[in-house]
């Protein structure tokens, strides 16, 4: 039995999730992905090293989203307190990769988003 939403000719919701999932096979065959593999495969290497780019990452992710007041003498600390791997290539190069990746997630998802109506004023 076809359910209302596929007699008017709609594509049912398991279609549009079959849908999410190819793409996301197909994000995992780019080569923005897969860079972003190697240089993360290249810092865990070193477990201290992972350790400390893990607490940074983890720290940079709550300043980020705490009030702008609070943030710009947070960040500077950071910065200095991780100069020692935020200096070094291997982590540059993961989390400039890591960057990359998710601004490349994030133009898909505001590819998908541009055309569904939503009521978002408020935000």
């Amino acid at each position: 039995m076809m359910s209302e939403f596929q007699e008017n000719n709609y594509i049912s919701r398991s279609v549009v999730i079959e849908q999410a999932e190819q793409i996301s096979e197909n994000i995992l065959n780019t080569t923005v992905y897969h860079k972003y593999l190697d240089s993360k495969a290249k810092v865990k290497e070193n477990p201290e090293l992972w350790a400390r780019v893990m607490e940074y990452r983890k720290r940079n992710f709550f300043l980020q989203n705490c009030d702008d007041d609070v943030k710009q003498g947070n960040i500077d600390n950071m910065q200095n307190e991780f100069h020692d791997i935020l200096s070094n290539k291997l982590v540059k190069d993961y989390l400039r990769r890591e960057l990359v990746l998710c601004r490349f997630i994030q133009k898909i998802s505001a590819k998908i988003a541009e055309k569904i109506e939503m009521e978002t004023d408020f935000l």
